[in-house]
């Protein structure tokens, strides 16, 4: 594990295992330590705070099974190797990124909303999935974000999808919160 003890941003990771795989998340990708400043998703150029949980290493760094049963998911390697992007992602900039930024997909709702934004590497086939919401403070409003999953997008059919949906806007993302761009 020490190998893997620096902020590897854009690297794919190796792990042996699960184990391993869990143990960088905990102390870099939903901790943060070792990496410059706190995560955050600029938006012409202000902040909102996106917030990594030790319990989304369970979405990010899963998959659903081949075996018939597509409820259950199962570790996947695949995935887990990919968490070294997670934090580059997220912290582009809106304005200077090279990742595209489109609406995500709310199966609940089986529609896209700008609600969620994925972050979508094309080159690499990875995508982050970021869904915002409201926090009120007494009488301010704030948004913050939530990271949802991360995928690796090698199906044609899920890079078109991606690829298809609109692209995400932050006033459209106001609109749908109840907050005025």
């Amino acid at each position: 594990m020490e190998e893997l003890a620096v902020c590897t941003h854009c690297k794919s990771l190796k792990f042996s295992g699960k184990e391993e795989a869990r143990a960088y998340w905990n102390t870099y990708v939903a901790a943060g330590s070792n990496c410059t400043g706190s995560l955050h998703f600029l938006v012409n150029g202000q902040p909102i705070t996106v917030n990594i949980s030790e319990e989304s290493f369970y979405h990010c760094c899963s998959e659903h099974s081949d075996k018939g049963n597509s409820k259950k998911r199962v570790f996947s390697l695949k995935r887990a190797e990919k968490m070294g992007k997670i934090r580059s992602m997220v912290s582009a900039s809106s304005g200077n990124s090279s990742y595209k930024q489109k609406c995500g997909y709310i199966s609940r709702l089986k529609e896209n909303s700008h609600r969620r934004v994925v972050i979508y590497d094309e080159s690499d086939q990875f995508a982050v999935v970021i869904e915002f919401s409201v926090k009120s403070i007494k009488d301010l409003n704030e948004i913050q974000g939530k990271l949802i999953t991360t995928f690796v997008a090698d199906r044609k059919r899920t890079n078109y999808q991606i690829l298809q949906s609109p692209e995400w806007s932050y006033e459209n993302c106001l609109r749908e919160l109840g907050l005025s761009a």
